[in-house]
């Protein structure tokens, strides 16, 4: 399996300890680039007051001038907020600049706020968003071309510089049946979000497979979730848990994007985050244990899913930082060793 983490590039409240955190980071890759692990990603987001990442190809970029072998990719960008020439263009610098190991995952994107600064009307980001992809993909050809949609127009042109993979890696993100068929009609890897449990991932799996089939495409599955791996057994509850439990009762509860399954009985007891204990969540939802506990939980979510690539988020907003976390990647990547 090839194995990955995703950064946190979060500073709340007001980050203002930006710099630390990306010092952090480009360490993390570093880290993750000698210990032989496969992915670094990135996410997307504006207008925050921790400075969520805004400019995840910029980050990349950085990235790749600090490591030799890792890929790095966008988990994910909002493909939907792009020009697409702009998008092409730095992602075809990109993987120039890493020698190809560059793979923009795109995503259509669900915060009606950062749609409406960016101009584009909720009704039309479906459409959008398909533009976008049409011409991401003829930019990266290295082919002249013209483009005539309704929200985009090209002239006859050829985008410089030409990625070095050919055709340029693109993974389309889908939570919804028009996403995975989305992903299925245009021959994409369908990168699966970490919000849900793996048993509800699988029906989507057998969507996105069928579809798949139906369109004459290649299936190929991506998985995302959140995580830790330390040889210390009580690290995960004690340094890990405090630091993630309020994304985790943000998207129960306020944000209503995880599921309930399995965990109705501990949210009917919870009167707020600091109430939710962590061992009702892991099982099916978690990266959670000592290398070989995470080895033999990712073998399981291979097979169930029929998936060769897993990122894991080592941190919640504000951490942990620092030397845990540098001890996290490693023993991921001692996860991914016994796996080979």
């Amino acid at each position: 399996m090839r194995i990955g983490f995703f950064l946190n590039t979060q500073d709340p409240p007001m980050a203002e300890r930006i710099v630390e955190v990306w010092e952090q980071n480009l360490r993390l890759a570093e880290i993750g680039d000698e210990e032989g692990l496969d992915w670094i990603g990135l996410g997307e987001h504006h207008f925050r007051d921790d400075a969520q990442m805004p400019a995840p190809l910029v980050a990349a970029a950085a990235i790749a001038a600090r490591t030799r072998r890792i890929g790095i990719v966008t988990t994910i960008s909002i493909g939907t907020l792009w020009q697409p020439l702009r998008l092409a263009e730095e992602a075809a610098v990109v993987d120039v600049l890493s020698a190809g190991r560059f793979t923009l995952g795109l995503g259509l994107g669900n915060y009606e706020p950062e749609l409406t600064a960016f101009g584009v009307a909720k009704r039309d980001q479906a459409r959008v968003f398909e533009e976008v992809l049409d011409i991401v993909d003829r930019a990266t050809a290295g082919e002249r071309f013209s483009y005539e949609g309704r929200f985009f127009r090209v002239p006859e042109l050829r985008v410089t510089p030409i990625p070095v993979q050919r055709p340029f890696p693109v993974w389309l993100g889908g939570m919804s049946a028009p996403g995975v068929e989305r992903a299925a009609r245009r021959g994409r890897p369908l990168l699966l979000d970490p919000l849900h449990t793996i048993d509800e991932l699988v029906p989507w799996v057998e969507r996105y497979r069928a579809a798949c089939a139906t369109h004459g495409t290649r299936a190929d599955v991506r998985l995302l979730r959140y995580g830790w791996v330390s040889e210390d057994p009580d690290e995960a509850r004690d340094a890990w848990w405090p630091m993630i439990r309020d994304n985790v009762w943000n998207y129960f509860v306020v944000v209503p994007r995880f599921s309930a399954e399995g965990s109705t009985g501990v949210l009917r007891e919870a009167r707020s985050a600091a109430d939710l204990p962590m061992e009702p969540f892991v099982a099916d939802r978690f990266l959670v244990g000592d290398p070989a506990e995470a080895a033999d939980r990712l073998a399981d979510w291979g097979r169930r899913l029929g998936t060769e690539d897993v990122l894991v988020k080592l941190e919640g907003e504000a951490g942990p930082r620092g030397e845990p976390t540098e001890r996290a990647v490693r023993a991921l990547a001692a996860a991914k060793r016994l796996l080979a």
